[in-house]
């Protein structure tokens, strides 16, 4: 600095812990607390544009933090329902799963049940044909015998 009279006092307000804190600043320099606060301000006075920038690069990163916790906090909800969304999957397909296997079970029930009417038709076929063949006497009508016999072409619906 030039050495021109110093007997303009400038101040500024801070609080007693920034007293404290430039005051030891200034003991470790050996210089009075005035003169160390007259050197910060001369050191920095051509900065003052550069601080305001970076305050607002600070609150610009302030705003990107807050947007990066609202993605965050959006993703987090969208993982949650993503996760419910998977388990509602699986449910409906081990429900499709059970499903698939009880209709093949009752798929064979079916054959199976169909087998047994066959064979039974096949019997009752027989016995009209005996009946038929060696003229013997029945107790039980023609017509009857055909009531017995369960017609499968109805129940191709089930087996489908």
């Amino acid at each position: 600095m030039k050495t021109e009279n110093r007997t303009i006092t400038l101040s500024f307000k801070g609080t007693p812990s920034q007293k404290i804190e430039y005051t030891n600043l200034a003991n470790n320099q050996n210089i009075s607390l005035s003169e160390y606060l007259s050197s910060i301000v001369e050191i920095n006075k051509t900065h003052y544009e550069t601080i305001e920038q970076i305050k607002k690069a600070e609150e610009a990163q302030a705003e990107l933090n807050d947007d990066y916790e609202l993605l965050y906090n959006s993703n987090e909800e969208l993982e949650h329902k993503n996760n419910e969304l998977i388990n509602e999957n699986n449910m409906l397909i081990k429900t499709i799963e059970d499903n698939t296997i009880q209709k093949l079970k009752l798929k064979k029930m079916i054959q199976y049940l169909e087998k047994i009417i066959e064979h039974t038709n096949n019997l009752i076929d027989k016995e009209i044909s005996e009946v038929n063949e060696y003229q013997l006497i029945s107790y039980l009508p023609k017509e009857t015998f055909l009531k017995l016999k369960i017609d499968l072409t109805k129940l191709e619906i089930l087996s489908e």
